[in-house]
């Protein structure tokens, strides 16, 4: 897949999604990893959010056999929340932002 001038092999068998966040934001850091119309989120910035994150995550003992929902817009803010509880060691569930109060509480 090439964008913005940048040859990126995606992940092998062996390698995870987060691996494979490591080594772009090693190698492209200050590049863009998402553009929202005038925003833009560098690879650097993409992994240092999400490792916060999933340290906090982890203090709340967010970890393996852990499920955590997430209702949030699409956006950076979300993207950068299923990589921190991936990197904690949990599994995301995305919940429809818009869907109402009553079906959420039932999920």
């Amino acid at each position: 897949m090439e964008q913005q001038g940048i040859m990126r092999q995606l992940p092998t068998d062996d390698q995870t999604i987060v691996d494979y966040l490591y080594r772009i934001a090693g190698e492209y850091g200050e590049k863009a990893a998402v553009l929202m119309g005038d925003a833009a989120l560098s690879y650097h910035d993409l992994n240092a959010r999400s490792n916060q994150l999933a340290h906090y995550l982890r203090g709340l003992g967010i970890g393996e056999d852990r499920v955590v929902a997430i209702r949030l817009p699409r956006g950076m803010a979300m993207l950068i929340a299923i990589f921190a509880i991936v990197k904690a060691g949990g599994a995301y569930l995305p919940l429809a932002y818009n869907a109402p109060r009553s079906r959420i509480e039932n999920i």
